[in-house]
Formats: C-alpha cells, structure tokens, sequence
C-alpha cells in the first residue's frame, strides 16, 4: 500500500495544478468571456449569458491539459441556422479584430476557438433551458453536468478525478469522440461521485460485466435489469443524473472497457507512474533508416502483412470524418476474416491539415499462402457456370463439396483482395487514393509526413503491457509469481 500511496502521491504533483496555472488561466477566461461579451453587444447577438463550463469550471483539470468552454446561452427562440449562419462567423471576425487568434471547429454545430498560447478556448453557442429534458441541442446540457459535479465533489473528490482522468488518457482509453470511442471527462467525474476514490474505480471496475452492468447514481430505474431494458446494447451503462434517458457511458466501446479493467487490474498488482504517463516517441529523419529497417524485420521474423491505405477527405466535422474512417476499417476486416485472415490490428490516423487519413492495416500471414474459396451451391447454375469459368486456372480447380457447394484452392495476395475491396467500399467523405504494401515497399515510409511515421512506429510495436510492467518483471518474484 505504501507503493501505491507513493505513486499516487508523485503523479499528483505532476498532474494538479499550481496557483500560478489557476491564476493564469482566470486572467483568461475573463479576458476572453468579457470580449466576447462586447462582441455579442456589438453585433447586436440577443444573448442572455456567458458562462464558464467544462473542466476549468469543475476545477478538476489537469495541469497543462486544459480547455476552457465558455457558454454563450441563448433564448429558445432564436433558430439554431441563425446561431451557425450569424453567431459563428460574426463572434469569430469581431475576436480577431480584437487581436485574437480564432479557428472554427465542428461538433454537432460549428463553434469557435480562441487560441492565446498552448491554451483553446471555446466559445460555444447553446440554449438557456430549465430542464435537461427540453435541450434543442447536446451541448444543452452541459450547465447542469457543470452544475451537478460542482456540488457532488469535495476538494479531495477534485484529485481522485484528475488522478482518473490522467489514468485514462495513460492508457488511452480517455475521450468520448469517435477516434478513441472511451471515458469522456464527465464520466470520470461521475465515477469518483459514485465510488468516492480513484482506487475504489479500479477496484470496483473487475465487477462490472460488459453489457450486464447498470451504474445508476440517483437511483431513476428500479431495477439494474429495468435499466439494461432501457440501454439495451450498450457495454457499460451510467445513467446520466441530469437525464435518466441518456446514458453517459454510451460512447465506451468493448475494446476501451476491456482495456481500462485490464489495466486497473494490472496497476493493483504492479502500481507504476508509467500507467499514467504514455512514452512521448519523436522521430527525426535521422532514425528513418532505423524505422525502415525496423519493419522490414518485423515483416520477416513475426509474418505479419503491413499494409498503409492513403485517404482523401473532406473538410467536415472530425467526427464524421472518425465514423467513416471506423466504418472503412470494419469494412476491410470483414474482408480479410473471409479470406480466412487473422487481422492483428487495424487503425486510422487523420491530418485535417492535410486533409489525409491513413489506415494502417496488420495481418498475420503464418504460413498460409493459399485459401479456400467458396462459391455458389452447385444447384444455382448461372452463378455456378460462372465461379467454374472464373476460377477454372486456381491452384486446385472447382469442385462440388460434401454439401453440393462449388469451392477451390486460390494463391492468397492479402493486397489484392484489399485492392479490390477497398475500390468496392462508397464512402461520402474519404476517398481511398493508394494502398501501400509496406512489407515489399518499406522505403515508402521515408515519404509520409513525421507524425505519420511516429504512429505507424508505435503501431508495430506490441510492447504496451511490456512498457507497463516492466518495473516488476525486473524487479518482483512475487509480481512473476503471482502471474504465474
């Protein structure tokens, strides 16, 4: 227990923030809530307030991790095409004539961003509502999500919540948006109201059991069963106290679940900063060679399949533009199982600047080099005729199985059959330009843009649970043993 107060300890005096954080970024907010303020006056915008939300509001940011939300409320009766068409562009020209830097982001409406140094804030148009169940838009809500954390936590709650949330992004499974599909803020926050600490979470999170658990703080459904009713489907559900018909839980996907109740447990058993601090990797054209020479190896010594899908996309929400990139992914991995195909991994990385994704695809090849091909039952005569005529030169020709179904032996090319299906799949937003094999062409990797690269290397390597445990491998019997 000692260990474990003493890690705790330690990445709370990295992660919590000093007065000066507090004062520097009250100066902030107020600078930029009172320009907005005169903005809003100016262009005659009929606003009713402007409010501080999010975690800046809560107080349980994490030092030099911060975006301040600031709220402009407006009456119900003013149309959501007048917030996009006038609020948006107007806010944002009169802020940079005020000598701000201003971008403008999209979520479910388009807001916009200040950005003064390594600091965004957002200034983010929403109704004034008395009650949750009366949104006109998501974002709606969240003056009463600030409002009910505000009066659940204690100071110390404040802490557990950081030291959560710093858990959560060390093991990547921290934010709601569709690229991590994990734990949002709130959701932290609603954790350390339910269970009281930090360590009662991890403790308490080897109980829940994906899609049969019900964590419902205000007591609203009478039973966990009533509960499930409602949220069929969903692997963790966390009603919403604000809104019993929402569930905050909803954007955690299996795999994100999965990965935070393994860590929790492994932390238990191997308390380490390093499940709060993920390793920082920079390349530099110095180490493209290495990178290059790194793959190659892995191509040859573990038989995996690499291969990189360059994307075109447009300018729209990144949201859109994730659920796309995920559908794309489902979509090849289905592909890839039915040609019998182990998909080791598979994940996409987007550059709006650039406006290029990248899917990195990873299969393992072992030593199948041909596959079963499966074609029409022999009884469909057109469909058969046809699969005879285009198959008729396979390694082992059609024939009729036990079960009256034509099959064949084919040379397995992973490239082509996702060259083929990935010309087949119609999205409205990316647009698949090549495909790169990169275990025949590694070089191609000296192409790509550095952040790229960065994250194809840390893709290939599967050393993540290594990274996390290695201070007790090296260092605890007990740790082997209890593994063991």
């Amino acid at each position: 227990m000692d260990a474990l107060r003493k890690v705790l300890e330690e990445v709370l005096n990295f992660i919590k923030p000093r007065l000066e954080d507090y004062q520097y970024l009250s100066v902030l907010s107020d600078l930029v809530s009172k320009s907005v303020r005169w903005c809003l006056e100016e262009e005659g915008l009929p606003y009713l307030e402007v409010s501080a939300q999010g975690s800046f509001a809560k107080d349980t940011f994490l030092r030099n991790d911060v975006d301040i939300d600031l709220f402009v409320l407006f009456d119900k009766g003013v149309k959501p095409e007048e917030l996009e068409l006038k609020f948006v562009p107007s806010i944002k020209r009169c802020l940079e004539a005020r000598g701000f830097r201003t971008v403008i982001k999209y979520a479910t409406h388009p807001y916009v961003t200040v950005v003064v140094g390594n600091v965004e804030i957002d200034v983010v148009p929403a109704y004034y509502v008395s009650d949750p169940r009366e949104i006109i838009t998501a974002v709606d809500r969240t003056p009463f999500h600030t409002a009910y954390i505000t009066s659940k936590l204690s100071e110390k709650e404040k802490d557990e919540v950081r030291l959560l949330k710093a858990f959560m992004k060390g093991v990547g499974v921290y934010g709601a948006e569709v690229r991590v599909r994990g734990f949002s803020g709130y959701l932290a926050e609603l954790l350390i109201v339910r269970y009281g600490s930090f360590l009662s979470v991890l403790r308490e999170s080897e109980n829940w059991r994906p899609y049969k658990t019900c964590i419902d703080i205000e007591g609203y459904y009478s039973s966990e069963r009533d509960c499930l009713k409602r949220f069929r489907g969903a692997p963790l559900v966390v009603v919403d106290p604000v809104d019993p018909r929402r569930n905050a839980a909803a954007s955690v996907s299996i795999r994100s679940l999965s990965l935070f109740r393994l860590c929790a447990k492994l932390f238990l058993e191997c308390p380490s900063t390093r499940f709060f601090l993920r390793p920082n990797v920079v390349l530099d054209e110095k180490r493209l060679d290495e990178v290059v020479s790194e793959v190659k190896r892995e191509c040859f010594e573990s038989l995996r399949g690499m291969f990189l899908v360059v994307h075109r996309v447009l300018r729209v929400s990144e949201d859109v533009v994730w659920g796309q990139l995920r559908r794309f992914e489902r979509a090849i991995v289905n592909v890839l199982r039915s040609s019998r195909l182990r998909v080791l991994s598979i994940d996409s990385y987007l550059d709006s600047d650039s406006l290029r994704a990248y899917t990195f695809v990873e299969v393992y090849l072992g030593s199948v080099k041909k596959h079963l091909h499966e074609g029409p039952p022999a009884t469909e005569l057109a469909n058969a005729v046809k699969f005879i005529k285009k198959n008729i030169r396979a390694e082992v020709p059609p024939w009729i199985d036990t079960e009256n179904r034509l099959l064949c032996i084919k040379a397995l090319n992973v490239e082509d059959v996702i060259q083929k299906h990935v010309r087949a799949i119609e999205l409205e937003f990316v647009k698949p330009l090549e495909i790169v094999n990169l275990c025949k062409e590694p070089e191609h990797l000296k192409k790509v843009p550095m952040d790229v690269l960065t994250w194809i290397h840390s893709s290939t390597k599967k050393n993540f649970f290594y990274h996390l445990l290695e201070p007790c491998i090296e260092n605890s019997l007990r740790f082997n043993r209890d593994i063991g």
